[in-house]
């Protein structure tokens, strides 16, 4: 830390001749190139200032910060007044476009010379034969500066830029300008052109202002400047909440029965279920509920589809695709194949609320699809508009508000009932659990389980592993694989080929029929 601190004694040195020197430029004849060594020197120093900055706030105690950091922003703003001199000077050079007449005259000035104006009489020398401005043809008329014409510099005085006190110079310090509302600091300071993070003058973008944060919201602004409701609107704004809840308690007057009905549904080893679906033309493909395909046993193919509900509400995604096969429950004849999404849940128990059974006598004698469908109860399969064709029949029945619809299934029931006096207690609950997202997302990359080689496998392939090769064509060559023969094979094949009780007497016979001398067992 004293090293660092020594440094900064040095690099304030430099500032402060720094600016004695452009003080003094103002009031001589100068020339661009002059300035711009001038600008060279003031970069190179800026980029020292900063980065000392850096290691003394990062090094220093906490009790001893705020002290450090105002003598840095006092050194920051005597470089961004030296900058601001330096780009002003420079601007009325190349308006009077005096440069190379000034140069000249600066060193060919009779004044009289002393050691210690030896180094900036050779940059100036320096300068001055390195200028080359080709005259005009018609002849350079260059005008005479007087040496008695009006400089200005901007002085950084130690006061407060807001209420032009000089007890403090910080304006995080100003109660005047604490007290003022939020709304009106921020008019403030882009008023006054300050950094909205450091509040000193703007010498420096705000992605490049090494201030801390805002403490509240993190924003790149300061604390003072956050408003007191941002901390809850950066959570609002940036953070799921974990669980949300919501209920409602609504009287219902009517309740709507909707197209169910209960059908045969063909599970992996050809044996059929029974399951309750819903006919609804108005989604765009058709789901099953995720416990009824593990029921099934179906074997499900991976799908990367979002499903979004009313509002366009991201209602999830889906844990995959089955192929289905469903027949009525009155028809085997009657039966459709297609394919359906997998849902954890397709929707709520249908009827929300029990309907009274009468609403049913006029149809008694029909074949209902769901003879139960004025009773609440899970839905399974929810087929859409990609089959709603398929399954239904031009048959249609109204009584009483209330419709029987012909399909393929039966006949199935929708419409209003008669009024009811229930009540409606309705409740949301969702968690968002960070763990079940990640846990679905590794399953959604990660390879599918490949089946171990069986025996015969694994022996066909160290088989080949061990005998092929290749010849001259580059075609491969592998031995025939024979089976071992088997113990208990051969012990069978014995027993069969024993004759019980005799002996076969070979002769010439045997021998010339065969071939061979056969030796029985």
């Amino acid at each position: 830390m004293e090293g660092l601190l020594k440094q900064k004694r040095i690099v304030k040195g430099k500032l402060n001749r720094l600016i004695t020197i452009v003080d003094n430029l103002q009031n001589q004849e100068n020339s661009i190139s002059v300035i711009e060594v001038h600008e060279n020197i003031v970069n190179a120093l800026d980029n020292e200032i900063n980065k000392l900055n850096y290691d003394i706030l990062c090094s220093c105690l906490d009790n001893e910060f705020d002290k450090y950091e105002q003598e840095m922003h006092e050194l920051f703003d005597k470089l961004f007044s030296l900058k601001i001199t330096l780009k002003d000077e420079l601007k009325k050079l190349r308006k009077n476009g005096n440069s190379f007449n000034a140069c000249q005259n600066k060193v060919n000035t009779n004044a009289s010379k002393t050691l210690s104006s030896f180094p900036e009489f050779k940059v100036h020398r320096g300068l001055a034969s390195g200028v080359k401005e080709k005259p005009d043809v018609k002849g350079t008329i260059y005008k005479k500066v007087s040496n008695n014409s009006a400089y200005s510099s901007q002085i950084v005085a130690n006061i407060c830029t807001y209420c032009k006190s000089s007890s403090h110079h910080r304006l995080f310090k100003c109660d005047s300008f604490l007290e003022l509302p939020n709304k009106e600091k921020w008019d403030t300071v882009k008023k006054l052109k300050l950094c909205s993070n450091c509040l000193t003058f703007k010498s420096h973008t705000i992605d490049k202002c090494r201030a801390e944060l805002c403490k509240i919201c993190t924003k790149p602004h300061n604390t003072i400047l956050c408003s007191k409701d941002s901390k809850s609107d950066s959570q609002t704004e940036n953070e799921l909440p974990s669980i949300s809840s919501n209920n409602a308690i609504v009287p219902a007057t009517q309740a709507v029965l909707l197209p169910t009905a209960i059908v045969y549904v063909k599970g992996i080893n050809g044996i059929s279920q029974n399951c309750s679906l819903l006919i609804d033309s108005a989604s765009q493909g058709s789901f099953i509920r995720e416990s009824c395909v593990n029921s099934l046993q179906l074997n499900r193919t991976k799908a990367n589809i979002s499903v979004d509900g009313l509002s366009s509400q991201k209602v999830g995604r889906v844990a995959g695709s089955v192929k289905l096969q469903i027949t009525s429950q009155f028809n085997k004849n009657a039966s459709i194949t297609f394919d359906a999404l997998i849902m954890p849940k397709i929707t709520c128990d249908l009827p929300q609320c029990p309907v009274d059974a009468s609403v049913l006598k006029t149809f008694k004698q029909l074949q209902l699809a769901d003879v139960n469908c004025h009773q609440p109860g899970p839905i399974d399969i929810r087929l859409g508009a990609d089959v709603f064709g398929e399954i239904m029949l031009s048959g249609h029945l109204n009584v009483s508000g209330i419709s029987a619809s012909e399909s393929i299934f039966g006949r199935v029931i929708l419409g209003n009932t008669k009024d009811i006096s229930q009540t409606i207690l309705s409740n949301h609950a969702s968690c968002n659990a960070v763990e079940f997202e990640l846990d679905k997302f590794w399953q959604l990359e990660e390879i599918s389980n490949i089946k171990p080689y069986t025996q015969e496998e694994t022996a066909c392939k160290n088989h080949f592993i061990q005998t092929f090769s290749r010849d001259s064509t580059g075609r491969f060559a592998v031995k025939f694989p024979f089976r071992k023969s088997s113990k208990e094979l051969t012990n069978l094949i014995q027993e069969d080929l024993r004759l019980p009780n005799a002996s076969l007497s070979i002769d010439d016979d045997t021998v010339n029929t065969l071939g061979i001398l056969w030796h029985p067992a």
